[in-house]
């Protein structure tokens, strides 16, 4: 086991010249050190709530409806926004996306759809911004 350990990652199919630069830049050049290499950031996921219990600015996930969702062009920056309001048995809130303008075509009205990532404070009202989607 130690001897498969201590292979080279360029043994391993796949790992080509550009990945053997990038994963040595990392530090990981043997397999055992690529086994041993954590993500820096681990976001859980899992944990779904309610839009009802969305107090507070943070991280959450919720299963939610899309009612409503809209481009709109963003003067400053030249990028199309996307506004969408969410929707559950207990409440309703607001997402926006910047600058993935398929996103209306992906995420169609009437769909359900589970959230993931920040929720900000913004106008008075708590919504998400950019947050991961299945």
């Amino acid at each position: 086991m130690n001897a498969w350990m201590a292979r080279s990652v360029s043994s391993l199919k796949g790992v080509g010249a550009y990945y053997i630069r990038r994963l040595a830049k990392l530090g990981i050049t043997t397999v055992g050190d690529l086994l041993r290499h954590f993500p820096v950031r681990y976001d859980d996921f899992s944990n779904f709530v309610t839009i009802a219990d969305i107090k507070a600015p943070g991280t959450y996930s919720v299963l939610c409806r899309v009612e409503k969702i809209k481009t709109r062009k963003s003067f400053r920056r030249r990028l199309f926004v996307i506004d969408a309001l969410m929707q559950d048995d207990t409440g309703s809130i607001g997402v926006v996306w910047f600058g993935q303008s398929y996103l209306v075509r992906s995420v169609p009205q009437g769909s359900i759809v589970a959230l993931s990532g920040k929720v900000v404070l913004r106008e008075n009202k708590l919504s998400f911004q950019g947050p991961v989607y299945e």
